[in-house]
Formats: structure tokens, C-alpha cells, sequence
């Protein structure tokens, strides 16, 4: 596991995040709209395809412990917004290497 995957998956990364921006980031990368994704250090870039097929960029800076998440992105919210919870599920599932398994994970701590 990739130590960025590591940190996000140890933290409360979701605090960052409002509930609307992480139904719909999770459908997203449910729906595999995620690409280009590269992870250096403490930093992970990718591309999200939106509703109406645009593509907007994302740059997520994780905290030297992982704990804080600070997600940029050219889309009209511009920060931690569902683009960015996409990216973030979809390294996350990279590392687990089961979607599936996340998705049901996330869903029954909701509740």
C-alpha cells in the first residue's frame, strides 16, 4: 500500500468533506470517471470526468501525518468537493484492490 493510501485510510479524512460531496464523489468513482491518477509523497493528481463529460483537474495535499486533506480542484466548488472525494475512494480501492469491499465498508459506517 502506497503510504499516501496508508495515511488516507488510518485518518478521518471524510471530516473534510460535506455529505453531499461524498454521496455523490463515491457514485463517481463508482462509476470509474477517475483517470490519471499519480501519487508523490504526500501529493495525488488526477482527473475526474464530470456530470456533463467536462474533465476537471484535482490536486490533493495530504498533512505530514495524513490527517488533514486539502483538495483543489478546477471545478466550479473548487475545494474538497466530490471530484476530490473521487479521487481520494479511488486510491483508496486501489490499495484495498476490492471495490466492492470498500463501498460496502463505507456504506454500513454511515448508518
Amino acid at each position: 500500500m502506497h503510504k499516501a493510501a496508508a495515511q488516507l485510510a488510518a485518518s478521518q479524512w471524510r471530516a473534510a468533506f460535506d455529505p453531499g460531496a461524498l454521496t455523490r464523489g463515491e457514485r463517481y468513482a463508482a462509476q470509474d470517471r477517475v483517470s490519471q491518477l499519480s501519487i508523490e509523497s504526500n501529493l495525488i493528481t488526477a482527473v475526474c470526468r464530470g456530470s456533463a463529460g467536462q474533465h476537471y483537474s484535482q490536486r490533493i495535499q495530504l498533512g505530514s501525518s495524513g490527517m488533514s486533506v486539502m483538495g483543489r480542484c478546477n471545478c466550479p466548488v473548487g475545494y474538497n468537493c466530490k471530484h476530490c472525494v473521487a479521487v481520494i475512494v479511488q486510491v483508496l480501492q486501489q490499495a484495498d484492490g476490492d471495490k466492492s469491499e470498500y463501498r460496502a465498508t463505507t456504506s454500513s459506517s454511515e448508518q
